[in-house]
């Protein structure tokens, strides 16, 4: 490798490929959380990436170094597109899930028992507890 190419931009792709791979093995198994824990480790090696992407444009890139660094590139889109795919298969997942949820939580209310509560809504049958939704998207 050339002295005058930063090695940093191969070890920051290389990093975010691989990270991106960690990632979508995650998304994969519809490890939802999983890959919500690695998202700040994803922002600090996707700016190291740019950092040392903007290092190597204001130096140069040697032409010995070109070829690695666009397999590397490819890899690296390749992998960004994958994770976008299972990221909205995840969401997709996610949302069905919900709405099976709320479907009985409605027909569980749906239930009642011809008696009127204190506000004057139906009363609930004796016995049910109260349902609580929390989505973060």
């Amino acid at each position: 490798m050339s002295p005058f190419f930063p090695p940093s931009l191969l070890e920051a792709a290389d990093a975010l490929a691989a990270l991106l791979a960690r990632e979508n093995a995650l998304l994969a198994d519809l490890d939802l959380a999983g890959a919500a824990e690695i998202a700040e480790t994803k922002a600090r090696v996707a700016e190291a990436f740019h950092r040392a992407q903007a290092a190597a444009q204001t130096n140069g890139v040697p032409a010995d170094c070109r070829p690695r660094l666009a397999a590397v590139g490819r890899r690296r889109g390749a992998r960004a597109g994958e994770t976008r795919r299972l990221r909205d298969r995840g969401r997709a997942a996610q949302g069905r899930v919900i709405s099976v949820i709320a479907r009985a939580a409605r027909a569980q209310g749906a239930q009642t028992s011809g008696r009127y509560g204190a506000r004057g809504g139906p009363a609930l049958p004796a016995g049910t507890q109260p349902v609580a939704f929390c989505a973060r998207v």
